[in-house]
């Protein structure tokens, strides 16, 4: 049996950390590598289904395309830039980045079980 409020209380702590997730993508200094689009129509759906009644489907649905979305390339990408020597150096504001994406595929996982063990 799935227990709604706890989803619903799942839906609500990835929103949460899609705005962090999705704060950091904006501070990516090349606008070509910038992946905030691509994550804002699912914090968007993570907030509509907090707020009604949802279904099974619709998780699994949401988890699936968060997924698909952090999975190559942006599985290797991290904000930031190279610089003149060639070494990779993070944007300012972006020094959890991979905690914080980290937590969001854990959370959208998450949606998809059905109860405990």
């Amino acid at each position: 049996m799935i227990d709604l409020e706890e989803k619903r209380r799942l839906l609500l702590a990835l929103a949460a950390q899609l705005e962090v997730l999705i704060g950091m993508l904006e501070l990516e200094p090349d606008p070509r590598r910038r992946y905030d689009v691509h994550f804002r129509p699912l914090l968007e759906r993570a907030r509509q289904l907090a707020q009604r009644d949802f279904t099974f489907d619709e998780l699994k649905q949401l988890s699936s395309a968060l997924e698909g979305v952090m999975n190559r390339p942006f599985q290797d990408y991290s904000p930031g830039a190279f610089d003149a020597e060639g070494r990779f150096q993070a944007a300012p504001g972006t020094e959890h980045y991979q905690e914080t994406a980290d937590r969001v595929a854990a959370l959208a996982l998450e949606l998809r079980v059905i109860g405990t063990y």
